[in-house]
């Protein structure tokens, strides 16, 4: 039986460092709150965005390649990237209940009407923004996110610090992104040994 609430403790979440970099920022945050390592935020863009050399910045590969490439990274830290679409609400807060931290994507026209900002860019381009899912509550029936693109400066977040959301814009926001979810996890290949690792 699912219990009814249960909130993921969070430390030193990341930010995105430009727009549409919200992908690598929620990478960086479940590895550092996953797992007992550190990568930098630098290696994961390289890894999954392609270089502007003009503007000296990186624009987000498609989420097919996105996802490879990540993959490729992180297989030498022995981290199987998992990606699955059409989940269930009931999925999500097992996979919260396991200690992983989902990252989810959410409709990008939904969410931001929901927090009351227009998006930045084209919504036809800009369809979906992740955000890492880190608790629920059933009888509040909200769910409790860490959104890389909000402005905050603490070093570790409890639950009044939480973006809530309820239920119903969220499943109907992450919905219109085909339920989708990745989660990061400890791979079973006991052989490999993981590099001493940047921070």
């Amino acid at each position: 039986m699912i219990p009814r609430s249960h909130v993921l403790g969070l430390k030193n979440p990341s930010h995105q460092q430009q727009p549409m970099m919200c992908i690598p920022a929620c990478v960086k945050t479940v590895i550092d709150n996953q797992f007992n390592f550190k990568i930098s935020l630098r290696k994961i863009i390289e890894a999954t965005g392609d270089r502007l050399e003009k503007y000296n910045a990186y624009v987000p590969k498609g989420l097919d390649d996105m996802q490879s490439s990540l993959k490729k990274l992180l297989d030498s830290y022995v981290i199987d990237v998992a990606e699955e679409v059409n989940v269930s609400k009931n999925k999500l807060l097992e996979r919260i209940l396991s200690g992983c931290y989902p990252i989810v994507f959410l409709n990008s026209e939904e969410y931001y009407r929901y927090k009351g900002v227009k998006v930045k860019g084209d919504p036809q381009v800009i369809e979906s923004h992740a955000v890492v899912a880190i608790g629920y509550d059933e009888d509040k029936e909200e769910f409790y996110i860490w959104d890389p693109g909000d402005n905050a400066d603490k070093k570790s977040y409890g639950y009044k610090d939480m973006r809530k959301i309820d239920y119903k814009t969220f499943l109907f926001a992450w919905g219109k992104s085909k339920s989708r979810m990745i989660c990061l996890t400890q791979s079973s290949k006991q052989t490999k040994i993981a590099p001493y690792l940047d921070k």
